[in-house]
């Protein structure tokens, strides 16, 4: 009863979300947009049919396969595009997909690898922006002339590269967050939360072991991930190429890869910012004028991957009551064991 109760609440709010999105974009605007890129949109949209097709592909790596059998294919796919739909339109930190994704998984399997299943794909997701950024700045190293504030701005996302492949580190191999929650139940008052953190020590603990398993112990599955990830992020710039040729503007794939890399460093760098509104503009804005593209462009991309954004939040949106219906009927008639990989 509890977690269909979850699934309705979360499908209630973000029904109500998804349409506050659609009044703030202008529903005049979305549909003048609509028309301005014509027939392309739908190869737009394919483009994230496609990107989400590898991000299933992930993630069924990191499930394992008898889990991943449990779920099916399909279903993986309709969990995994309803959670980025929810984490778009969470306001503040995009983290709503991930409860939702771990609740339904729960139905599968036990709560610690739940939850491990969750933080291990949710990790290799931001270990692929990583390499994709890395990407990204050897193009700009290469393609773009240099010069002192340039060197400075490539510094910092440098360093901020390395912090990120650090905090990766001591999270999945020297159990940095079973660590942390035992150093906070220490030092937290009042007591009594300090207590219940302890009490929970153990799960935290058996989830840690589980990530950590995954990384050391199915190094060939962690490594396809990983592929299958950034290859989405590759995949994902043909839609910037698309946008532009429908104002038939050329921009070539190396181009393209350090427009969405760039971006989306910054955006991630912004997480705090609702739903990203007026952040992607600017930044957008800014960026289009170092690839050697009027500036102004930089803002009609932002309105058509909106557009693309509310379909795919749209169909996210409508898979929810279908995964609940579907992790309702296989919990009656298939109660989900522990099993490992």
């Amino acid at each position: 009863m509890k977690s269909k109760t979850i699934n309705n609440v979360i499908f209630a709010v973000s029904i109500l979300l998804f349409l506050f999105i659609l009044y703030r974009y202008g529903f005049g605007e979305f549909v003048a947009n609509v028309q301005k890129v014509g027939f392309k949109l739908l190869p737009i949209i394919g483009v994230w049919l496609g990107v989400y097709v590898l991000n299933t592909c992930a993630l069924r790596l990191v499930a394992g396969r008898d889990l991943a059998h449990r779920i099916g294919l399909g279903r993986l796919f309709a969990l995994l595009v309803s959670s980025f739909s929810l984490n778009y339109i969470t306001p503040f930190v995009a983290l709503g997909g991930e409860v939702y994704k771990t609740n339904v998984l729960m139905e599968y399997t036990d709560a610690p690898r739940a939850a491990s299943t969750v933080a291990n794909y949710y990790s290799l997701h931001v270990l692929s922006h990583v390499l994709f950024w890395m990407l990204g700045l050897v193009y700009f190293v290469f393609n773009v002339q240099m010069t002192g504030d340039l060197v400075q701005i490539l510094l910092m996302i440098g360093v901020f590269i390395v912090a990120m492949i650090s905090l990766f580190y001591a999270i999945f191999y020297r159990n940095f967050l079973s660590g942390t929650v035992g150093f906070l139940a220490r030092i937290i008052r009042p007591k009594s939360l300090g207590e219940k953190l302890r009490a929970a020590q153990p799960g935290v603990e058996k989830t840690a072991a589980q990530m950590k398993e995954f990384y050391v112990s199915r190094r060939g599955s962690f490594l396809l991930g990983v592929f299958a990830e950034l290859l989405a992020r590759l995949f994902s710039c043909v839609e910037i190429m698309i946008i532009l040729s429908a104002i038939d503007i050329d921009m070539t794939f190396g181009q393209a890869m350090f427009f969405v890399g760039l971006s989306s460093l910054l955006l991630n760098l912004l997480f705090f910012i609702p739903l990203q509104m007026g952040s992607r503009e600017g930044i957008f804005y800014m960026i289009m004028t170092t690839v050697g593209i009027s500036s102004g462009v930089g803002v009609y991309i932002s309105l058509i991957t909106r557009i693309r954004e509310l379909a795919w939040i749209f169909i996210g949106l409508m898979f929810l009551p279908i995964n609940k219906i579907r992790t309702r009927q296989h919990s009656k008639g298939n109660p989900a064991p522990e099993v490992g990989e």
